[in-house]
């Protein structure tokens, strides 16, 4: 199996597009809309302790067993190196 890092511009292509679909997906009716109001409100409260978690808790995976690669993960506008475990 061959790792490969997605690149940055990618990342960020698919951010945009993923941004799309949920703006015109939550502006098509009256619920939509409220579930989108709602559904950013919660992400603005989540946001920063999510990228802090999700990494801590990737990295502690990884020291859970022999380590044998690094994988790159996106974060924010760069990137975080994460070493994985054997499987």
């Amino acid at each position: 199996m061959q790792l490969h890092i997605v690149p940055q511009d990618v990342w960020g292509q698919i951010a945009q597009v993923s941004r799309d679909v949920i703006e015109e997906v939550g502006n098509s009716d009256v619920l939509g809309r409220r579930v989108l109001e709602s559904f950013k409100k919660f992400g603005a409260r989540v946001s920063e302790w999510q990228r802090i978690s999700d990494i801590r808790y990737v990295a502690y995976r990884a020291i859970s067993g022999p380590i044998t690669t690094c994988l790159r993960i996106p974060y924010g506008l760069g990137e975080a190196a994460v070493l994985a475990p054997a499987r």
